[in-house]
C-alpha cells in the first residue's frame, strides 16, 4: 500500500512540475530573430577597447561609422546600447537596429546624426535604409536626420526608408525627407523642435510615407509639406504624394500640420490621429485641439491618444515588456489540470 501511495505523489509532483515549466515558458517574451543579410550580420560596442572584426559581439566595431564601411547594401548592423558621438553617413540600404531608443543614442558634437546621401552614387537610389531603436541628438541647427538630394532632377534620391522606435527631443531640426519615394515610420516621435517655421517632420518631394503609432508634441510644427510645382522652393525634387499620418499624438504643437503644397492639390490624410482635444483640430478643423492648415483630411479623429484607443490596439508593446501568450497559458493549465484530476480519480478508484 504504502509503495502504491508514493508512486501516486511522484506522478502529482511530475505533472505540477511540467505544469509549472510550461506556464513559465509562455510567459518568456517572444523575441523577434534579427533578419538576416547578404553579409554579417555586424556588430557594433562603443564598449570595446578595439574594434575587431565585427562579426560577433566579441569582436564588435567600435563606431557604426566602421560597422556600415565594412558592410554591404542590404546588411544588418546590431548596435549595443549606449551614447555613440558620431557623424553618421551612408550610401547604402544598411538596416541598422539599436538596442532601442532609451538605452541608444546617436549625438555627433556637430552635424547631423544621421545622414543619408543619396545624392553621392553613382546609380540611384539609396533604397532600403532601415534606422530602428534610436534617440537622436543634434547640437546645432542641422537635422537629426536627413534624406538628402542633389540637384532637383524630378527622380528620387531615396527609396524604401523605415524607421522604428525613433526619438528625437529637442533641438531647431528633426527629421528632413527630400526627395524620398516610398517611406514607413512606426513609433517615431518627435518633440520640443523649436525651428521657426520648418516642421519637426520637413517633407518636400515624398510619396508614398506611412506615419503611424508616432508623435508629435510641443514643436513649433509638427509636420509640414513643401510645395514642388515650377518656381517653388522643391521644384523638381519629385511630386508629393499619398501622405498618409494616421494613429498618431498631435499636442502641444503651435501648428500640427502645415500643407504648402496647395496648388497641385496634394492632399494629407490625416485621419484617425489625436489633436490635444476630443473636438478635433483647430485651424481649418472646428475644434480646440493643435490646427492645421487647409488640404488635411481629418475626418474621424480619434477621442484619445493613439495608446488609448479601441481604432489602434495594433500598436505594438513598450520594448522590453513581455508578450505573454495567454490563451496559450489557458489551454496548458486546463490540459494539466484535467490530467491531475484524472489521475486522482483513477487512485481513489484504485483504492
Amino acid at each position: 500500500m504504502h509503495k502504491t501511495k508514493s508512486k501516486w505523489y511522484i506522478r502529482a509532483i511530475y505533472l505540477g512540475v511540467a505544469l509549472a515549466m510550461t506556464v513559465g515558458l509562455l510567459m518568456v517574451p517572444a523575441v523577434a530573430p534579427v533578419e538576416g543579410s547578404p553579409g554579417g550580420p555586424w556588430y557594433v560596442d562603443g564598449s570595446v577597447a578595439a574594434s575587431g572584426d565585427g562579426l560577433s559581439w566579441l569582436t564588435a566595431k567600435k563606431t557604426i561609422g566602421e560597422g556600415i564601411t565594412a558592410a554591404s547594401d542590404g546588411d544588418t548592423i546590431n548596435v549595443a546600447a549606449g551614447t555613440y558621438n558620431e557623424h553618421v553617413v551612408t550610401t547604402i540600404g544598411v538596416k541598422l537596429i539599436g538596442s532601442g531608443s532609451g538605452v541608444t543614442t546617436i549625438a555627433p558634437s556637430s552635424l547631423q546624426p544621421v545622414l543619408l546621401k543619396g545624392w553621392d552614387l553613382t546609380v540611384r537610389p539609396l533604397d532600403g535604409f532601415r534606422l530602428q531603436g534610436f534617440t537622436l541628438v543634434t547640437a546645432d541647427e542641422n537635422h537629426a536626420l536627413l534624406a538628402g538630394s542633389g540637384t532637383p532632377d524630378g527622380a528620387y534620391y531615396t527609396t524604401n526608408l523605415e524607421l522604428d522606435d525613433i526619438v528625437v527631443n529637442g533641438g531647431q531640426r528633426g527629421i528632413g525627407l527630400n526627395s524620398v519615394g516610398g517611406a514607413a515610420f512606426t513609433n517615431v516621435h518627435l518633440s520640443n523642435i523649436s525651428s521657426s517655421g520648418e516642421g519637426a517632420l520637413e517633407l518636400t518631394g515624398v510619396s508614398d510615407l506611412l506615419c503611424e503609432e508616432g508623435s508629435f508634441e510641443n514643436n513649433d510644427i509638427g509636420v509640414r509639406l513643401q510645395p514642388t510645382g515650377a518656381g517653388d522652393i522643391g521644384a523638381g525634387y519629385g511630386p508629393n504624394d499619398n501622405i498618409q499620418l494616421h494613429c498618431c499624438d498631435f499636442s502641444g504643437n503651435c501648428k500640427a500640420i502645415e500643407n504648402l503644397d496647395i496648388a497641385t492639390t496634394t492632399i494629407i490624410d490625416a485621419r484617425r490621429n489625436w489633436w490635444g482635444h476630443e473636438s478635433g483640430p483647430s485651424g481649418e478643423g472646428s475644434g480646440s485641439g493643435d490646427s492645421i492648415s487647409t488640404n488635411v483630411d481629418f475626418s474621424s479623429w480619434l477621442p484619445m491618444e493613439f495608446q488609448d484607443c479601441e481604432e489602434c490596439l495594433g500598436a505594438p508593446s513598450p520594448s522590453g515588456v513581455p508578450t505573454v501568450n495567454h490563451w496559450g497559458i489557458v489551454a496548458m493549465t486546463t490540459l494539466f489540470a484535467g490530467l491531475l484530476v484524472w489521475t486522482v480519480r483513477r487512485r481513489r478508484l484504485a483504492l
